[in-house]
């Protein structure tokens, strides 16, 4: 029978496992949340491919996206990576997603690495402060 804790440790393995595939090919990875009942559960599995710029750095679809399109969201192409504080917790810009109209800025929690979405507007201010 799956439980809460039995998910959340295969969760880890799988992230790991995952991870060492995806490194030995050359893709970034990454896992969406788990869903599950007592007896099945499931997790969407995203592979991305690397794309080398012109300066020879690797970036993601999403960090190529924020550089090319990122002054039409009133931000501007270096501040890739820079870090914001939002309601006490610092965040690094990691990305663009274009198809999300609302929150189309992708930042990570530095504590933790966790993904969220933010409006452009609101992360404009907070790197103005």
């Amino acid at each position: 029978m799956l439980t809460r804790d039995l998910v959340k440790q295969l969760h880890r393995e799988v992230d790991y496992a995952i991870e060492t595939i995806a490194n030995k090919h050359g893709l970034i990875v990454s896992t969406g949340a788990f869903s599950y009942n007592e007896t099945e559960g499931r997790v969407k599995i995203k592979f991305q491919s690397l794309t080398e710029n012109e300066n020879g750095d690797i970036e993601t679809p999403s960090e190529r996206d924020f550089r090319l399109y990122a002054d039409g969201y009133g931000l501007k192409p270096t501040d890739i990576k820079r870090v914001f504080v939002h309601n006490g917790e610092k965040f690094k810009i990691t990305g663009l997603k274009t198809s999300r109209r609302k929150y189309p800025v992708s930042a990570e929690r530095v504590k933790d690495k966790k993904v969220f979405k933010f409006s452009s507007s609101i992360v404009s201010m907070l790197l103005a402060s």
